[in-house]
C-alpha cells in the first residue's frame, strides 16, 4: 500500500499543497477580471470553473523536479498575474482553472497551450 505524503503551507491568500507527484496553488479571484499567464516551458491546459478561484495544479515526472517548480498567483484588483517558473525540461504539465468569465492574456516560452471553454476576450 502506498502512503501519500502531504505538506500544506498557508501563506496570505494562497494555499499550497504538495503530493508526491502533484502541486496545487489556489487564489480567490473575481469573475470577469483579466488573468495574465506568464508560463515557462511545458504543457498547459486552461479550463473554466464556476468558482471564483484560480487553481494551478502541476505534475512532473519526479518529485524532485516538482519541488523546483514555482507557482505564484498575484491578484491586483480586477487583474491577476499567474507565474509558473523553474519548470523541468521534460514531462511537465499544469492545469490552470480560472473563473469561466475571464479575460486571458498568455505568454508561454515553449510548449503547448490548450484553452477550453473560457468565456472572455
Amino acid at each position: 500500500m502506498r502512503l501519500a505524503f502531504w505538506i500544506v503551507l498557508l501563506l496570505p491568500g494562497v494555499l499550497y499543497a504538495q503530493h508526491s507527484d502533484e502541486t496545487l496553488a489556489q487564489q480567490k479571484f473575481i469573475s470577469g477580471g483579466t488573468i495574465r499567464l506568464h508560463l515557462e516551458a511545458g504543457g498547459y491546459t486552461i479550463t473554466p470553473s464556476d468558482s471564483e478561484n484560480i487553481v494551478v495544479s502541476c505534475r512532473a515526472h519526479t518529485e524532485e523536479q516538482l519541488e523546483r517548480v514555482k507557482v505564484e498567483i498575484k491578484p491586483m484588483g480586477a487583474r491577476a498575474d499567474v507565474y509558473v517558473s523553474e519548470t523541468p525540461h521534460n514531462d511537465f504539465h499544469a492545469t490552470i482553472e480560472v473563473p469561466r468569465h475571464s479575460n486571458l492574456w498568455a505568454r508561454l516560452s515553449a510548449g503547448e497551450l490548450d484553452v477550453k471553454g473560457v468565456e472572455g476576450r
